[in-house]
């Protein structure tokens, strides 16, 4: 049992020193952690040449907006990627100067999408503007204050974090990173108070996510080898976003229930980025023998461009998501926007936009999240209190799949619904109100705290903070192994 007990701490000391960085840089696994000394720092942290500086000076005499910088993935082949472009198109349609730092999400994510490629800066040193907005998960914002403080430290800037996040509670390891930025802006109300129920006098907004259709999406089913003859619900994950988180396990005991009642039911999952690494990730590798023997079932695993996959979501009939949380829920909100019915866990971000006038919620039933998961960050490690997310009842989906395929009418009418809540819901978040609300957090921390990004106050924050990770590491650490301890006494 000993041998045991090392192995799981091993492990589990591995898990939380890479979860740290693997979001923000994942190439950065392999290498050593960079030391972190009071000399090196205050190197770093010095604020920027002058022309900058009296850039800020006169911005915080004048009342001219603030312009933006936009840190993040904004290039990437990723949810988070969605997210960063959807925040420079707002910046852009209010008028509002823009500069982006387009971060490498690794895995070969980088470069995807290039129609911001012109406000792209050559370095974090070159954004000119005075309002930072970092668009990252929470595990990585510890590691950006500490890869970027001379970018967070300038004098008279504000900055934002604008996070997904997928559980009710944040991790307690992630709070010294959170609490470094003056705004967290939240995608979805499940968000906010995820952020407001874990974080002391947290500046939360709300900042719901504008997605246009960019140009006219076709529904193209010979293009995808879809028979005209079949019903075809899709469900959609990306790997590294961990697929047990998404469920898609449920969705397949769905629909081997669904398809005895309605035999031209067929399952379509739709994978992004299935070989990370050059070869395929072993959750794709599950799924394959898990609908092996599953007549109508069957993977998409091709790298599309988006507007293909928009083409793919257009071709099926359904659309169902049986997570065990979602921070926004992109697939689902893409198909309602396509009118397409979406069967789904009524719990977490996606009620940000549906309810049950508009969408097939399932019921669920709260589960506590498991405390150990190899080295993904939807654990329970991290909490001092019990973190639970829901489990979909699988056969109230089976039976709304059934319902679905069985009748284009009700197929219609929901897909309609769905159509005109979705534009409703993007008419208030192309107002992009949580533009105007961190300019306003500008000016007043300009007016009321303005000393408190000088180097002489953000460096011991700085230094506080990698103390505090590594004493929260090790006390997590105690903590598992104990519980491992109990498990086999």
């Amino acid at each position: 049992m000993g041998s045991c007990i090392r192995r799981v701490g091993n492990l589990t000391g591995r898990m939380l020193d890479n979860k740290k960085r693997y979001l923000l840089f994942p190439n950065s696994l392999d290498r050593k952690p960079r030391s972190f000394d009071a000399g090196a720092g205050h190197r770093a942290m010095r604020a920027p040449a002058s022309p900058l500086s009296i850039a800020y000076s006169e911005s915080a005499a004048g009342p001219a907006a603030a312009g933006f910088n936009v840190i993040g993935y904004a290039s990437g082949n990723l949810g988070l990627g969605v997210y960063a472009r959807s925040v420079i198109d707002s910046i852009l349609a209010r008028g509002f100067p823009v500069a982006v730092l387009d971060l490498d999400p690794g895995y070969g994510r980088k470069g995807f999408e290039s129609r911001h490629e012109a406000l792209f800066a050559a370095s974090a040193d070159a954004l000119p503007h005075a309002i930072n907005c970092f668009i990252l998960p929470p595990p990585a914002l510890g590691e950006a204050a500490s890869e970027y403080p001379s970018l967070l430290s300038r004098p008279g800037v504000l900055n934002a974090a604008f996070c997904m996040w997928e559980l009710p509670q944040v991790s307690e390891l992630w709070h010294p990173g959170l609490q470094l930025f003056d705004a967290l802006a939240a995608g979805s109300p499940f968000i906010r108070h995820s952020f407001e129920f874990s974080l002391q006098d947290a500046k939360v907004i709300d900042a719901p996510l504008f997605l246009p259709l960019r140009g006219e999406v076709r529904a193209d089913r010979q293009r995808f080898g879809l028979a005209d003859d079949g019903c075809y619900c899709i469900t959609s994950f990306e790997p590294l976003s961990d697929e047990r988180r998404k469920n898609i396990q449920a969705v397949i005991a769905a629909f081997k229930l669904a398809v005895a009642a309605a035999p031209n039911l067929k399952l379509i999952i739709k994978v992004n980025n299935a070989a990370p690494r050059g070869a395929e990730h072993r959750a794709v590798t599950r799924l394959r023998d898990a609908i092996a023997d599953v007549p109508g079932a069957r993977i998409i695993s091709d790298t599309l461009p988006h507007a293909e996959v928009l083409s793919l979501f257009a071709s099926c009939d359904i659309y169902v998501s049986l997570h065990h949380s979602e921070g926004y829920g992109l697939g689902m909100y893409e198909a309602m926007q396509l009118g397409k019915p979406v069967v789904a866990t009524g719990w977490s971000g996606n009620m940000a936009f549906m309810d049950h006038t508009n969408a097939c919620l399932t019921g669920y039933r709260l589960v506590p999240v498991p405390l150990w998961r190899g080295g993904s960050v939807y654990t329970s490690i991290g909490y001092s209190s019990p973190v639970r997310w829901a489990e979909a009842n699988v056969e109230d989906a089976a039976r709304w799949l059934a319902t679905l395929a069985a009748s284009p009418e009700l197929r219609r009418t929901k897909g309609n619904a769905a159509l005109e809540a979705i534009t409703g819901y993007q008419k208030i978040a192309q107002r992009a109100e949580f533009l105007d609300e961190l300019q306003a957090l500008l000016r007043e921390k300009r007016l009321l705290d303005p000393d408190s990004a000088c180097l002489a106050h953000y460096l011991p924050l700085a230094l506080q903070l990698r103390a505090q990770h590594a004493q929260r590491e090790r006390s997590v650490l105690h903590r598992t192994v104990r519980k491992v301890q109990k498990i086999f006494r």
